[in-house]
């Protein structure tokens, strides 16, 4: 199985040449990151891209093309920096955009981690919840007052993505290995 992943995370700039013989490579699947928790935690907090919407828009622009030559799957993990649902949300109007202005089809499967503080917060006082040490302990008001709580999606939910026949995947918060392993 070929993966190709164009850069370590859409945002970073890839090198087109290397892209172009990637894609003559043949690849089984195109996979690439949408985002770190090396930029600390304020991007998941608010549920916003740490790069803008036109560098996005263009990389993102160039990798759908890539897509379309090489007729696979492309894959995006963590998408718009930090996976929440609202980030996901504005991956998925931009690649909508990217399809209408270059007269593209493609089926979209969007991928959505985030988990509402209230059965967090059950699940919290039925003790099936827990920090990981040495966390700080968590409570009911905690999870409140959180703005964006995203669950990690594993290789298994991607995996369910791709059995869809879809072309483009776009997920929420996940492990980097997820997209990556999802296919094999």
């Amino acid at each position: 199985v070929r993966i190709l992943i164009p850069s370590g995370a859409l945002g970073l700039g890839y090198d087109k040449t290397a892209l172009a013989r990637g894609v003559a490579a043949r690849p089984d699947l195109i996979a690439i990151d949408g985002g770190s928790t090396d930029s600390g935690p304020s991007y998941l907090g608010r549920g916003v891209s740490k790069y803008s919407r036109a560098s996005t828009k263009a990389e993102w622009a160039g990798l759908i093309a890539a897509r379309e030559e090489a007729g696979v799957p492309l894959v995006i993990g963590t998408a718009g920096t930090c996976g929440a649902g609202s980030a996901v949300d504005w991956l998925a109007e931009i690649t909508e955009e990217i399809l209408r202005e270059t007269g593209r089809i493609a089926k979209i499967a969007v991928l959505k981690c985030d988990q509402p503080a209230d059965r967090l917060a059950r699940a919290l006082a039925q003790g099936r919840i827990a920090p990981l040490d040495p966390a700080p302990e968590i409570s009911a008001e905690s999870l409140a007052a959180c703005t964006n709580i995203v669950a990690l999606a594993g290789a298994e939910q991607v995996n369910a993505a791709l059995a869809t026949g879809a072309d483009i995947v776009i997920a929420g918060r996940t492990t980097d290995t997820a997209i990556i392993a999802a296919l094999p």
